[in-house]
């Protein structure tokens, strides 16, 4: 399964109590994802826009944070477990 051109948004005041994804997939491509966070919004781990856990391809995902916006760990705009 491939994941592409999704869009997860959060506005005004919002929480999350884990990491934040536009795409997640196990052994595929996540590319062309969109994490959008706006307002008075807390994270308490990570934002990724595009996440493949094991092999394939996360390109062109956007991590957009606007406004008082605490995000605790890291944010990526796209990530590979294996690097490439």
């Amino acid at each position: 399964m491939t994941v592409i051109d999704s869009y997860i948004g959060a506005v005004g005041t919002s929480s999350s109590f884990g990491d934040v994804y536009g795409a997640h997939v196990w052994e595929a491509n996540a590319n062309g994802n969109q994490v959008d966070i706006s307002g008075n919004s807390a994270i308490t781990a990570s934002v990724y826009g595009g996440y493949v856990q094991t092999k394939g391809a996360a390109n062109n995902n956007n991590v957009v944070i606007s406004g008082p916006t605490k995000v605790v760990d890291s944010v990526y705009g796209g990530y590979t477990a294996s690097g490439g």
